[in-house]
Order: structure tokens, then sequence, then C-alpha cells
């Protein structure tokens, strides 16, 4: 993966032990950004990863989990009978875990032993997250209402205006 990422140049992950860093890095940017767009789009999208509704970059792969709405429906669940999915307001979290996953995996990959997820909750990674989600989701907001990228960079810079 990482090297196919490397070569598309999709993330830029370096070579080398730190790698993986990169590698958990560059996923929780990519979950962060989707979950942002998701959420200011109002796009459902299963994201209790089951290994058939994204890739690991963040990308769909199964559009029949996906739902748009035109306003806001923060209690809609996908009903697939054994179980409901989350709600537009737990997607966040949801991604949030994905990346949190990441890094778990990533520490594994470079030290051979296993920790449990709840040790990498306040992991540097994490802090990423949450800033390109917030970044993110500020970009598309004003976006939608009507700012060039300009316009957005500039007011963004400026965080007691927006």
């Amino acid at each position: 993966m990482i090297d196919r990422q490397r070569h598309n140049k999709r993330w830029k992950i370096t070579k080398g032990p730190a790698k993986y860093d990169d590698l958990a890095s560059e996923a929780a940017k990519s979950f962060a950004e989707f979950a942002a767009r998701l959420e200011v789009n109002y796009i459902f999208a299963w994201l209790d990863w089951d290994g058939d509704n994204v890739l690991c970059d963040a990308g769909i792969i199964d559009y029949g989990s996906v739902r748009q709405f035109g306003i806001r429906h923060d209690l809609y669940r996908y009903d697939d009978v054994q179980r409901f999915s989350t709600s537009l307001n737990e997607q966040k979290h949801k991604a949030r875990l994905i990346a949190q996953v990441f890094v778990q995996m990533c520490d594994y990959i470079k030290t051979k032993e296993k920790k449990p997820l709840k040790s990498f909750e306040k992991h540097p990674v994490l802090t990423t997250f949450d800033e390109t989600f917030a970044a993110t989701r500020a970009d598309r907001i004003l976006y939608r209402m009507g700012f060039d990228q300009q316009q957005r960079k500039n007011i963004v810079a400026r965080p007691a205006l927006f």
C-alpha cells in the first residue's frame, strides 16, 4: 500500500523507518477530509469498517451504502436488519477511529507488540485528524457560501473572523 500510494503520488510517504508514521498521518488526513465533506454535504456513508465500504485512502467502493440528503437528517441510519449503521453525527467519530486503527497498526509493525486501541486515543496523528477535519469543514462551508479559494484562505487565516 505504501509503495502504491508513493508511486501514485497520492500521499507523501518517505522511505525508511518513518514511512509507517507517514502512512498513519496521511490516512488520518484522508479520513478527516472525507468525513468533513460528508458532514457538510449531508452525505451518509457507512464508516464502520467491515471491509467493503471504504478504501484505505478513504475512497468509497460501495456506493450502495451511500445516501445524500437535501437537508441535514441526523437520525437516519441504514437498516441492514441485523444491525443499524452510524448516523451523520457519528461519522466523524468513526473516521477518527479508523485513523486510530492506522496508528495502532503502524505501531505494531514497528514494535512487533500489539497495544490496546485505547492507548492511542491521544496520539499526535489524531490531533492531525482533528485539525484537518476542522480546516476541511470550514473550507467546505465557506465554499458553499460562495467564497472562492483565495477568499476562503484569507478568511480562515483570521480565526476570529470565522
